[in-house]
């Protein structure tokens, strides 16, 4: 072996030397807190079904890797299944959420900064995939090349975002696919960035603020759901969108152009707002 990939054994903890089984069915969820306590600052799930009966969490720096699709974490209990702190990773992993079953969420971010979930798959969760908990959590994170899936997906979105201060936000969501389904409920957020995904479609609140959707493909899906946009200073931009846009009564300073649509845009008369009509 040699120097680096001694030095990265090193610094892993893989979970299966801390006695995770792997087969869908023992209680796995020690063995990743054990992990964790080993101080290695990267936690390895190998190929399995790892089955967690309470949340994991993530703590400040460390991050957490599977193998890809072949690592599986199922849920068996009511709750959380992951919580990330400041500066946390998680990535190549799938989570099922088991939500016909056990309600909560799949992963949430309730302080710190800097986070990077990557290449997960999260799917049938009975409540939002990843949630930003608190104004302003989550600073300077990305979601990127994921797959999201709620269990009850043309109704709750992937994600779901804090009510920010003016301040706040910055967060980057890239090459995201959620299918025929919700990609994210924009709630209060401030400075949201959200590229090269597939979706349904957003729910925009008149709180959000600086939500800038650029090279997307929005479908409106057999929901038929319209891109209904409220809040200020947006940029919607080189998107390929399948339903009317709708700048509803109060949204303020923002920018429609350069979209592929096949629906209107209407602005409902503000003269603030940019558009191609």
């Amino acid at each position: 072996m040699n120097k680096e990939l001694t030095e990265m054994a090193t610094y892993e903890a893989n979970i299966v030397d801390y006695g995770a089984v792997g087969n869908g069915v023992a209680d796995d969820t020690k063995a990743f807190v054990q992990a964790f306590s080993a101080g290695t600052g990267c936690v390895v799930v190998p190929k399995g079904t790892y089955k967690i009966t309470s949340t994991i969490t993530i703590p400040d720096s460390y991050i957490l890797k599977g193998i890809g699709s072949l690592s599986y974490i199922l849920k068996g209990f009511n709750g959380d299944m992951v919580r990330m702190e400041n500066g946390s990773q998680i990535t190549q992993l799938t989570l099922e959420g088991n939500g016909k079953t056990y309600t909560g969420r799949g992963i949430i971010i309730e302080s710190g900064s800097g986070q990077k979930i990557a290449d997960i798959t999260i799917k049938n969760t009975a409540g939002y995939c990843i949630e930003y908990t608190a104004p302003s959590v989550g600073m300077i994170s990305t979601i990127d090349k994921c797959n999201l899936g709620t269990l009850n997906k043309e109704q709750l979105p992937a994600i779901k975002y804090p009510m920010d201060s003016p301040s706040g936000g910055d967060r980057k969501v890239t090459t995201v696919d959620c299918g025929g389904g919700l990609l994210a409920d924009f709630a209060g957020c401030s400075t949201t960035l959200v590229s090269n995904c597939n979706t349904i479609g957003f729910i925009f609140n008149p709180l959000s603020r600086k939500v800038s959707l650029l090279g997307n493909r929005i479908a409106g899906g057999t929901a038929k759901v319209n891109l209904d946009i409220y809040g200020t200073n947006h940029c919607v931009v080189a998107n390929t969108i399948a339903t009317p846009i709708y700048l509803r009564q109060g949204t303020h300073h923002s920018v429609v152009k350069a979209n592929i649509s096949d629906g209107v845009i209407n602005q409902s008369g503000n003269n603030t707002n940019q558009l191609d009509v």
